[in-house]
């Protein structure tokens, strides 16, 4: 299934063998002459226990370089294509970042993001690359410019990592913001271990790219790192959050599918 966000209509004419040369020439030159090119994403399958929870109201974000941004939202209510298309002006690249609905108010899984060079007019979108999208986005609508930078090494050097969910945004934006990025600035958060009782079932991560926890009702031990990091359980529709201070101490909330909320202390064994 392919969803195009962009197309236009045209009047039913009698064709003839003329006409078709005709409209085969005009058309060819209008492609070239266009100040648009058509960019096609290809979207990833979702694991099967969280497609009822991915369908609905998502957000597209598509931001370049050069200050171009454009912000929709698509109803996908009725699941998610595997393909989305879009009109991009010719010789700009593209940031494209595509956010879920939301598990809850405020909090939604983390958004799939693809970096699409002015060269190419393909894509394919990923859990993973979602990431460096998100962080160059924010910097890019804070008004900082970019021009010249050197997105495919940084998504290179993000790329090396297992999670790059895990890393330290801020320090990121800050030091991209102020053009002084260095690739030993990429540095993974502080991880902690934490004891934490979820109930039974799976328990999905914000970021796709963490394989789900399953648990039987017993304590079970995280790596979580410093900062908040949630889980959420698509058959009870129920959500865990966890927030981890500078100092390793950690406390939890359980919000079930009725808003009623649990909230305890985490045991931390050790940095």
């Amino acid at each position: 299934m392919n969803q195009k966000l962009h197309f236009s209509c045209y009047p039913v004419m009698k064709v003839t063998p003329i006409l078709i040369v005709c409209l085969t020439l005009l058309l060819g030159a209008c492609s070239l002459l266009s100040p648009e090119k058509e960019v096609t994403i290809d979207i990833p399958v979702s694991p099967t226990p969280l497609q009822k929870s991915l369908k609905g109201i998502w957000s597209l974000e598509m931001g370049s370089f050069s200050g171009e941004f454009q912000e929709k939202e698509l109803d996908w209510s009725e699941g998610i294509p595997r393909k989305i298309s879009m009109e991009w002006p010719k010789e700009v690249e593209l940031l494209l970042l595509l956010t879920p609905p939301s598990w809850q108010p405020g909090l939604s899984p983390a958004p799939w993001g693809v970096y699409v060079s002015s060269l190419k007019d393909r894509g394919d979108i990923s859990y993973k690359e979602g990431a460096s999208i998100s962080i160059l986005m924010r910097i890019l609508q804070a008004g900082v410019n970019l021009e010249g930078f050197n997105c495919s090494r940084f998504l290179e050097e993000m790329g090396t990592l297992d999670n790059p969910w895990q890393t330290d945004h801020e320090l990121l934006m800050r030091q991209l913001g102020r053009q002084e990025m260095r690739s030993w600035y990429i540095r993974p958060k502080t991880l902690y271990r934490v004891n934490l009782t979820l109930p039974e079932g799976s328990w999905y991560f914000r970021s796709l790219l963490q394989e789900p926890v399953v648990s039987d009702g017993r304590t079970l031990e995280f790596t979580f790192p410093e900062g908040h990091t949630s889980l959420y359980n698509p058959a009870s529709e129920s959500v865990v959050e966890i927030q981890v201070d500078d100092h390793g101490e950690a406390v939890w909330m359980l919000t079930l599918a009725g808003n009623s909320h649990t909230t305890g202390a985490c045991s931390v064994s050790s940095k």
